[in-house]
C-alpha cells in the first residue's frame, strides 16, 4: 500500500507537468507567427535540456 506522503508527491508532480505543458503550450502559441516553426522547436528542445539536471538522480549516468 502506498504511503499518503508518496501519493501526494505523485499529485503535487502531476499538476506541476500540466502547469508546465500549459506554459510551454502557451508560448508555442504566440510565438507562432512571429518564428519559424524550426526555431521554435529548437528552442523548446534546449529548454527541456535545461530541466535535465533537476530531473536525474545521482544514479543516472
Amino acid at each position: 500500500m502506498l504511503s499518503q506522503s508518496s501519493v501526494r508527491k505523485g499529485v503535487a508532480l502531476s499538476f506541476l507537468s500540466f502547469a508546465t505543458f500549459t506554459f510551454s503550450d502557451s508560448c508555442v502559441k504566440l510565438l507562432d507567427n512571429q518564428l519559424d516553426p524550426f526555431m521554435v522547436t529548437c528552442f523548446g528542445a534546449v529548454f527541456s535540456l535545461m530541466a535535465l539536471p533537476f530531473v536525474k538522480t545521482r544514479e543516472d549516468r
